[in-house]
């Protein structure tokens, strides 16, 4: 998001205690103690000086309801902080349809996130968050609910079988993961169901034999790799 704050730096500074803090429209805002820690009303703004955002701090953490707004003045994402940074969020299309709910750690996804489509109102993504890091089973939904892609994750790396679909439920791909890295079988079908491709990646690389085939089921073409490069018959 293309934003800029037009606001006046002031430094005040009182024997050994100081201040950084701005001021916009004659409003006292963005203040930082002595410490360099966030204090009070946070704000930003749009070029059009349109109110970006809003969030009130006690000591560098969120505390209560931090708020972002679309450039045309609608709201965006409203996110209800408690005492233990602890917020549970909402955001929504320009439309004032939900586009996606969630919880936020500080300042950090976490735990499931839920995404909506705007045109049909049904679950267009599942994501799991562990303090800000990918972590558990992830799936994204066509508009008529059927799934059109699944994975895992483990501490931010793709872990296990990739699936994706198309928007009739057919597999059309997968391919194994392990620790972020493709390794093992690799599987393409044709939107009829029938396999087109197969092999194996090792460590991130085609690896052995791969084959390629004709959707009367017939092989098409056979190559041999190496570490991801193909070798000469």
């Amino acid at each position: 998001m293309r934003y800029i704050i037009s606001l006046l730096g002031i430094l005040l500074t009182t024997g050994s205690f100081s201040q950084n803090y701005q001021v916009f429209k004659g409003d006292t805002i963005n203040r930082k103690d002595a410490k360099g820690l966030k204090q009070g009303v946070w704000r930003k703004y749009y070029r059009n000086d349109t109110l970006c955002s809003e969030s009130q701090f006690l000591n560098d953490k969120v505390v209560g309801n931090s708020r972002t707004w679309y450039e045309s003045g609608k709201l965006k994402v409203v996110v209800k902080f408690n005492k233990s940074s602890r917020g549970e969020a909402i955001s929504y299309f320009e439309s004032g349809k939900v586009m996606a709910r969630g919880i936020y750690i500080g300042q950090k996804k976490d735990s499931t996130w839920i995404y909506y489509h705007e045109s049909v109102d049904t679950i267009s993504a599942i994501e799991k968050y562990s303090n800000g890091i990918p972590d558990g089973d992830w799936k994204v939904f066509y508009e008529n609910g059927k799934t059109a892609h699944e994975l895992s994750y483990k501490k931010g790396k793709k872990e296990g079988v990739v699936k994706e679909y198309n928007d009739d439920g057919r597999l059309i791909f997968e391919i194994t993961y392990v620790n972020g890295v493709e390794s093992g079988l690799s599987i393409l079908y044709f939107t009829s169901g029938k396999l087109r491709e197969k092999g194996i990646y090792k460590k991130g690389e085609r690896d052995g034999k791969w084959i390629n085939y004709n959707e009367d089921g017939t092989v098409a073409e056979e190559k041999i790799f190496v570490n991801g490069v193909e070798q000469k018959k």
